[in-house]
């Protein structure tokens, strides 16, 4: 915390007044005393709870005083930026509980409204679940609380299973990248070329800036997020080519018509334009070229723990999970569906 202080003066009638800002809310506190010795013993026990390390003082303070702590020491956090309904709803809520009786069984009740009023699935859940886990552990960090509350609560983690994705062969991600090159030469082309060599998620490519591309080396760096970790990948000279043609080689490498960084929406708004267009009738989306990537890599005699490098998962069972038996299952009932996997060489 910064350093803290109350201030102490005299107003016009002989009464004392003590001033301080609230370090938590950022609100000016003022108390008002008869005499200068009450003033000052109210000076030092606000200086004793508020000086560091004096954190079972804090336990004294409201959940809504503590969330305003947590947004404004991690302004970026991700109740504000995806779960604000929720964080409203919440703050409504618990703002006057002490945080001693902010309970699991109390949270349970709470979440199950949440879900139950707006009809959301568990994976939805796990995703709020997430996002407030973020508070608990600031509290948990500044030895206020030292357990989450919400240890205790699990949403499933639902899967789509991979054979019931639409797993393209070879031959149609050719007709796919054809008619994207007939249609958008530099602008969809490119985009959709850089899905199909690196398998990456649409959030991932979206995200790329110039500086996460060295056209020297033909290397394309994908950085960590709470879901995928880090990697350097191989791409084509062709696709270095198309890149290199780009005027700008500053901020996002992939910008929509209006010259605005792709969004999930953005990018599938120029996807179903581009399929409405194209002669290619089957359907199709970006995250199919993920998913065929990793089941040709693996037909061709790639390994799991390559594979995990290239998906950026962050283990190897997830991989097998995802890829390992389905690939198997997809050969021996079509072998001829899977032909050589677009590579992409780890750096």
């Amino acid at each position: 915390m910064k350093e803290f202080s109350v201030i102490i003066f005299a107003d016009k009638t002989g009464q004392f007044t003590t001033s301080y800002l609230h370090p938590l809310t950022q609100r000016r506190m003022r108390n008002t005393f008869i005499s200068r010795e009450d003033a000052k013993r109210h000076k030092e026990e606000i200086e004793r709870k508020f000086t560091k390390r004096q954190f079972a003082d804090l336990m004294n303070l409201t959940v809504g005083e503590l969330l305003n702590w947590f947004m404004l020491e991690v302004p970026d956090n991700c109740l504000h930026k995806y779960s604000k309904l929720q964080l409203t709803d919440f703050a409504e809520t618990f703002s006057d509980y002490r945080i001693e009786t902010l309970t699991s069984d109390v949270l349970k009740v709470w979440l199950d409204h949440v879900q139950h009023e707006n009809k959301l699935k568990d994976i939805s859940m796990r995703k709020i679940k997430c996002d407030f886990d973020g508070f608990f552990k600031f509290l948990i960090e500044k030895e206020v609380i030292s357990t989450s509350p919400l240890t205790s609560f699990y949403y499933e983690r639902s899967q789509i299973p991979v054979y019931s994705r639409n797993i393209l062969s070879e031959i149609e991600i050719q007709q796919i990248l054809d008619a994207a090159k007939d249609f958008s030469p530099g602008y969809l082309y490119p985009l959709l070329k850089m899905f199909v060599e690196t398998g990456a998620k649409s959030s991932e490519v979206a995200d790329l800036t110039w500086k996460d591309i060295d056209l020297e080396k033909r290397q394309v760096k994908f950085n960590q997020t709470t879901s995928s970790r880090e990697r350097t990948l191989e791409i084509s000279e062709e696709l270095v080519q198309l890149l290199s043609k780009k005027k700008s080689k500053q901020g996002f490498v992939f910008l929509t018509y209006y010259g605005e960084p792709f969004t999930k929406t953005k990018l599938g708004r120029a996807v179903t334009e581009f399929k409405v267009k194209s002669k290619f009738s089957k359907n199709w989306s970006c995250s199919d070229f993920r998913h065929s990537f990793a089941v040709h890599f693996l037909s061709k005699g790639g390994t799991l723990n390559r594979l995990q490098y290239i998906l950026g998962h962050s283990n190897v069972y997830q991989t097998k999970q995802l890829y390992g038996e389905v690939t198997k299952r997809i050969l021996t009932k079509n072998p001829k569906n899977l032909s050589d996997p677009y590579s992409a060489t780890l750096s």
